[in-house]
């Protein structure tokens, strides 16, 4: 699981893990070229409304808690 407030996450992998690429709410992160599959909690996910100021484009996965996920 990638937490915190850094700026950018990119090429990173997750595969059979517990946890993919997390954002907390009320940070700001650029995530592109990520793959994550088979996490038991989910590949990608954003705690912020409508993923906030997040930008997410570029990644492959097979689950994610919004739309607004690329």
């Amino acid at each position: 699981m990638i937490e915190g407030t850094a700026d950018l996450v990119s090429g990173n992998r997750a595969y059979d893990a517990t946890h993919g690429i997390h954002i907390n709410p009320g940070s700001h992160h650029n995530v592109f070229g990520n793959t994550a599959f088979f996490t038991s909690q989910g590949d990608l996910a954003d705690d912020n409304p409508a993923c906030g100021t997040d930008a997410w484009w570029n990644n492959v996965f097979g689950t994610a808690n919004q739309t607004c996920i690329q």
